[in-house]
């Protein structure tokens, strides 16, 4: 008579239920607590070249080009530092969740790096577009939100990459880039629609907001959103195979 063997378990690293996505979230507020704050110390930090007005003197004009290639250059900074920081801490809070302190690291600088050159190069090229359109200024609520979704969402699918990458698998990054890039996607929607009718005089469709306060709304509604579908999305491969 044989001997019943039994096939030797593969060890898998599962986060508890719920587990990723609390990090996750508790992970985008401090995110975004970090770069509003990062952002309001650099805020304004390239000026338009100032000419005087050959009939005043005393006067001082700004050529409308250089308002727009200031205000591209200040938008390039702030959204290129938010994803620097958005991609950093969800990269390490991947790690924790996945219980791989080595992860951490690659994690963390993927999304530092990752993050901040496409949350800078997508400000950038959306606004560009945006402001050549006219966009700004005009009332209309749907330029505002597709420069905005063209800048934040690519930004939303690096930190979640980074997320994916700190858990570890590759269906998990992948799933983790696509909910970084729609849950920053939702973001942008609740902060155009809410900023609109919260902070209706802080000029919210502009490529960075007039007020402390619609910019801290900007940073809350992108990075938690963010963190929220990378997490519900890579956690719920794991879901489907248990």
């Amino acid at each position: 008579m044989s001997a019943i063997v039994p096939e030797p378990l593969t060890p898998t690293v599962v986060a508890r239920p719920g587990q990723g996505w609390i990090l996750a979230v508790l992970a985008g507020v401090v995110a975004a607590v970090l770069s509003w704050g990062v952002d309001e110390k650099t805020l304004g930090r390239f000026q338009p070249k100032r000419a005087a007005d050959a009939g005043n003197p005393m006067a001082v004009q700004f050529d409308p080009g250089e308002v727009d290639r200031a205000d591209l250059k200040n938008a390039a900074l702030a959204y290129g530092l938010q994803g620097a920081l958005l991609g950093l801490i969800l990269g390490l809070a991947g790690a924790a969740a996945g219980g791989s302190a080595r992860a951490a690291i690659p994690a963390g600088a993927a999304g530092l790096v990752l993050g901040g050159v496409m949350g800078a190069g997508a400000a950038f090229g959306a606004f560009t577009a945006f402001l050549r359109l006219g966009g700004q200024g005009n009332g209309n609520l749907l330029p505002a939100l597709l420069a905005h979704e063209a800048a934040w969402a690519p930004l939303g699918a690096m930190a979640g990459l980074a997320f994916g990458l700190g858990l570890g698998g590759r269906g998990r990054i992948a799933r983790a880039l696509i909910g970084g890039f729609l849950g920053a996607a939702v973001g942008v929607m609740i902060y155009e629609v809410g900023g609109s009718l919260l902070f209706p005089l802080d000029h919210t469709g502009a490529p960075v907001a007039a007020t402390s306060s619609a910019r801290l709304f900007a940073h809350a509604a992108v990075g938690v959103l963010t963190a929220l579908g990378a997490a519900v999305f890579a956690e719920s491969a794991t879901r489907s195979r248990v």
